[in-house]
Order: structure tokens, then C-alpha cells, then sequence
């Protein structure tokens, strides 16, 4: 399977609630979009790597330049949406880029 392909398949909602989800949210972070992944594309994504901290870095990476270009190419829609997470320092705002597919297929 190619990489542009199962980052569509990972992107599009699976059910109603997802489709909620997506619209309260805005779309899947790069990490949320990896986990949605099939487990042998994960494995793939990580090869190579020094430790699978490492691994999962260079995975989400790949991922992030990948879904900037279908970005470009008008396949899927980035927008900026703030996450609340909390650390153990109390809770932190942060902002994080989120994707979507562009239209309906």
C-alpha cells in the first residue's frame, strides 16, 4: 500500500461519531493519524531507527512532510486548532496543526 494512500484511508472519519469528532476537532494531529494506521505501515515508517523513541520521531515526521505536500496538492485541508494537555505542571494550551481530507470522495 502506498504511503499517500493509507494516510487518506486514516484521515477519512469511520463512522458517525468520528465524523463529530472531526468536526469538533478540526481533523487528526500527525500522531493520531499514525496510530490510525495499519500496524505493518507503522513498522515500515520506523525502520532504521536507533530506538523506537527515535522511530516513532522519524515516523512522524515522514508523515508531517508527506501530509504538508498532499496539502499542497489540494488533497487534504491543514488548519491550526488548540489542544488542552496537562503534564503533571497543571493544564497547557497548545497549538497544533490538524488535517482532514479537502473534499468529499
Amino acid at each position: 500500500m502506498v504511503l499517500r494512500d493509507a494516510l487518506l484511508d486514516a484521515v477519512r472519519p469511520e463512522s458517525f461519531r468520528d465524523r463529530i469528532r472531526l468536526r469538533l476537532s478540526g481533523g487528526y494531529t500527525a500522531v493520531q493519524v499514525f496510530h490510525r494506521l495499519p500496524e505493518a505501515m507503522q513498522q515500515s515508517l520506523m525502520e532504521g531507527a536507533v530506538s523506537k523513541s527515535a522511530g516513532s520521531h522519524q515516523a512522524i515526521s515522514t508523515l508531517q512532510v508527506t501530509m504538508d505536500a498532499m496539502v499542497r496538492e489540494g488533497l487534504l485541508r491543514r488548519q491550526t486548532s488548540e489542544l488542552q494537555t496537562d503534564d503533571g505542571r497543571g493544564p497547557r494550551a497548545v497549538m497544533v496543526d490538524v488535517y482532514r481530507i479537502a473534499s468529499r470522495r
